[in-house]
């Protein structure tokens, strides 16, 4: 699909939709609407950080697995050497150990 094109067909004007920035001037009500919420008002604004908040705090622990992953491959660091620098626990760092393909 290509997001460039938006020109009046219905693609076309949900993809000028999906790039909007400002509700008022979407085509679709209902994603207008749903936008409005997320950006005006005060319950919405604060699910769409909460919802941005899980995202990055999941990112971050996937990149600390993959840290510590790096570091049992090495094998020059103790348990809890990995657990500081890769900001996990020791005991997360066990059960990352466990995963790890022999």
């Amino acid at each position: 699909m290509n997001g460039e094109i938006k020109d009046n067909t219905p693609l076309g004007k949900l993809m000028h939709d999906f790039s909007c920035t400002n509700p008022e001037d979407m085509n679709y009500i209902e994603l207008a609407n749903r936008a409005r919420y997320f950006k005006t008002d005060k319950e919405g604004q604060s699910s769409m950080c909460k919802i941005v908040e899980d995202i990055v705090a999941k990112e971050m622990r996937e990149e600390r697995i993959e840290i510590a992953k790096n570091l049992l491959n090495n094998g020059k660091l103790t348990l809890e050497e990995i657990a500081q620098c890769s900001g996990l626990t020791v005991e997360e760092v066990k059960a990352v150990k466990v995963l790890q393909p022999v």
